[in-house]
């Protein structure tokens, strides 16, 4: 379905076929690409690893931190050009926290005498060598990258992540980008929104909320900002390392 076939049936679920229309072509369109965004994220609809302005960071020697594209909602996969397997992904209070010697997936360049080097004096954020880590927190609107350690050569960094979509719903003739057979899901949404519009004419409470639960029985829970980050705190590893 294109964004005219949206809203057509959105304007018939709300009764607002005729102008002059309570909620205008352009709030029906803001509505549409929330629904788009809210969906994408929630169930993690558009995986990418071949856009480049997403994908693809250009590594420079000497510089370990990089913010990534705002529309990056996660990332699955972290690899560089120079090696033959995948970074390990993980966070800085991960990074912080006690090391084992021993424990599985530390490599040994990042061991000294049996202890783990950031251990020892020389901290994770300053060791230089073979980046075999990609540590990622919250900033902003975005991730901060954080390469580990300091690469000492240029490269380049690949990425596979989950993705808001990559442009905004502008006229009636776009498309969606998440997959179609979803499109008309989308309306529970811009329901939601429409009859979340404060206005004696448009607020209605009872059908925001069914709109929102039959978007939610599609798509799934949004989650918190916060719990989020803390999930990313509490996962240190989507990647599974393997030693050099």
């Amino acid at each position: 379905m294109d964004a005219g076939q949206i809203l057509v049936v959105f304007r018939s679920r709300v009764h607002d076929n005729v102008a002059p229309y309570l909620w205008s072509d352009l709030e029906a369109i803001e509505f549409l690409n929330d629904a788009q965004n809210e969906a994408a994220e929630r169930a993690r609809l558009l995986r990418d690893s071949t856009t480049a302005e997403i994908c693809t960071v250009a590594v420079t020697a000497g510089t370990a931190v990089y913010l990534l594209d705002r529309r990056i909602i996660s990332v699955e996969r972290a690899k560089l050009d120079s090696q033959r397997l995948p970074m390990q992904i993980t966070s800085t209070p991960e990074m912080d926290g006690p090391r084992s010697a021993t424990r599985p997936g530390w490599p040994q360049q990042w061991r000294a005498n049996g202890t783990w080097l950031a251990d020892s004096g020389a901290g994770w954020e300053t060791q230089t060598g073979t980046p075999y880590f990609l540590v990622l927190d919250a900033e902003g609107d975005r991730w901060k990258a954080t390469l580990a350690g300091v690469p000492i050569a240029n490269d380049t960094l690949r990425l596979q992540v989950f993705r808001l979509p990559l442009a905004d719903i502008e006229d009636e003739a776009d498309v969606p980008e998440i997959p179609a057979r979803l499109h008309i899901r989308l309306v529970d949404w811009m329901e939601y929104r429409a009859y979340s519009k404060v206005d004696v004419e448009t607020q209605n409470d009872e059908l925001a909320a069914r709109g929102a639960n039959a978007f939610t029985s599609a798509f799934g829970e949004r989650i918190d900002a916060n719990v989020r980050r803390k999930q990313q705190d509490r996962t240190p590893s989507v990647v599974q390392f393997r030693e050099y």
